[in-house]
């Protein structure tokens, strides 16, 4: 199973920079043999035995020249490479906070990122294509020094060659550091941007947790800001008194350059209001003037102080404002499987498919709730949003996991093979949702989608229709079995599963579970609909 995405993400870029590193140090001595080829040829061409190597001051001028070229193209293509490289982070990161976010339906904001000025950004006043020219510049005249003062010195190749290749390991150090440094400050930079959008929802707060690599080469003022949790637009405060908004942001050198740390976001929902003083000031006014009503506000505030929700129930409650309530009651009488299949299923004619919905639907009658489905609408969209999925596993007494998997069908395959012997769970992997069971007899899923009744109900994962369970889970649940994998970064895959019974005598599940429940007329099923 895979760990947090945020550590992920960090791990995968750190092999982008390895690979990097390493192409740069081909390229270096790539033009160091090139350089030496050169610098050999004019040993051999101008040396004499007497007098050492005489070359003529044209013949110094066109060496100095070519040499100067040639180093200036690696400087070049060297740019060009950790520009491609952190263009390739930006892209990757900005798309695997994107895939996390995507699950909070923020339907009103356009995500859009300004890569040239992240790439681009100053820090401490400069940009890294400037300390690029620099080091350049600098190279150039160490090469054209170490040659000449050679050349002048009477030293032979071997000891001037020697010189040249502890200037360039020098220099391949340099073009290192400027990459891994500025890799890194673009991953935490995109990153932030990324999370703009979702941290001016007014339903979720998001925050800021610093890490480590956790190694031996962690500066010791960083290992101190580890597991440090700050508001989304609040200022990390080192212990050096350094502040940034992410690591590599301080523009202080000895606080950045190298530097590995990441940032982990995490949300919470925002809190209402307390208007507990207002409403007792407005009670007691109303005692003054009504005494009756008086003893019928102390009343409705008594009730609404025993009446806590969790968190969870009230952010999901928060997105279905525009959604009807249906009440729903309990059952006269427990349900077997075969009589809430057929109460529930049928051809799914909702617009994008209501199979999470219909699995919740299942849970409801399963604990004892008299729920039907196939409402459609936004109801469909709030129930199947990754993120309030998630929300519910959160409701009181809940039982279940979210798992991380790189691939969706070997890693869900994974979950299925171990899940407890004859228990029945909700299931939301790849691009659907279903009840699944593990039985003596194998794996099973509920179908309830389709306009066939022959093909609704429990259906074994290995099956005539689709084959394996890895292709049961490509065909029917649209799970991949490649990573996902954006310009070199994996991003994993979250399965959520949650136990079927641990929803009996939920207060809160029941009242949500209004906000499905459909009116027999009023289903959105029939002959025409398909398995979504």
């Amino acid at each position: 199973m895979a760990n947090n995405p945020f550590e992920e993400l960090k791990k995968s870029v750190e092999k982008l920079i390895k690979k990097r590193e390493r192409d740069t140090k081909q390229d270096y001595e790539a033009a160091y043999r090139r350089l030496r080829n050169k610098l050999q040829k004019i040993y051999t061409d101008y040396e004499s035995e007497d007098d050492g190597v005489k070359i003529t001051r044209d013949e110094l001028r066109k060496f100095d020249v070519d040499t100067a070229k040639l180093m200036a193209n690696m400087y070049k293509d060297n740019e060009k490479a950790v520009q491609n490289t952190l263009e390739s982070i930006l892209n990757a990161s900005y798309s695997a906070v994107n895939t996390i976010t995507s699950k909070y339906n923020i339907e009103a904001v356009k995500r859009k990122i300004d890569a040239t000025n992240i790439i681009k950004k100053q820090v401490a006043g400069h940009i890294w294509t400037d300390r690029i020219k620099k080091y350049g510049n600098d190279f150039v005249y160490d090469v054209h020094g170490i040659i000449h003062q050679g050349l002048d010195n009477g030293d032979t190749y071997t000891t001037t060659a020697k010189k040249l290749k502890e200037r360039f390991g020098k220099d391949i150090g340099n073009t290192m550091r400027i990459a891994r440094t500025e890799s890194a400050r673009v991953l935490e930079d995109s990153k932030y941007q990324a999370f703009e959008d979702l941290a001016g929802n007014e339903n979720v707060q998001v925050f800021k947790i610093w890490h480590t690599m956790g190694d031996e080469a962690v500066r010791d003022t960083h290992q101190a800001m580890e597991g440090v949790k700050v508001a989304y637009d609040e200022d990390f405060i080192l212990p050096s008194g350094a502040k940034c908004q992410y690591p590599k942001e301080t523009g202080v050198a000895a606080e950045d350059i190298n530097c590995r740390c990441y940032v982990e976001y995490v949300t919470e929902l925002v809190k209402a209001e307390n208007t507990e003083e207002n409403t007792e000031k407005t009670t007691q006014n109303n005692d003054i003037k009504d005494e009756n009503v008086g003893i019928n506000k102390q009343e409705e505030k008594k009730d609404k102080k025993e009446e806590k929700h969790s968190e969870a129930y009230t952010f999901i409650k928060n997105n279905l404002k525009d959604v009807k309530h249906l009440e729903v009651k309990k059952l006269e009488k427990s349900l077997s499987d075969d009589e809430i299949i057929k109460k529930l299923a049928g051809g799914d004619m909702t617009e994008k498919g209501s199979c999470s919905s219909l699995a919740l639907a299942y849970t409801a009658n399963k604990n004892g709730l008299d729920v039907t489905d196939y409402r459609g609408g936004q109801s469909r969209a709030v129930f199947s949003s990754p993120v309030n999925i998630d929300k519910i596993l959160e409701l009181p007494n809940i039982k279940g996991s979210i798992e991380y998997v790189e691939r969706e069908t070997s890693g869900t395959q994974d979950i299925l093979l171990n899940l407890d012997l004859g228990k029945e769970y909700y299931l939301a992997t790849g691009r659907h949702a279903a009840i699944v069971k593990r039985t003596e007899e194998g794996v099973f899923y509920l179908e309830l989608q389709s306009c066939f009744a022959e093909n609704n109900g429990w259906q074994n994962f290995k099956n005539e229709r689709f084959g394996t369970m890895i292709e049961t889970l490509k065909k029917r649940f649209g799970c991949k079995s490649s990573v996902n994998d954006i310009l070199g970064i994996k991003i994993p895959s979250e399965v959520v599963k949650m136990e079927v019974n641990s929803f009996k005598n939920n207060k809160e599940f029941k009242d949500l579970m209004g906000y499905i429940n459909t009116a027999t007329d009023k289903q959105k099923k029939g002959m025409y609909g398909s398995e979504k």
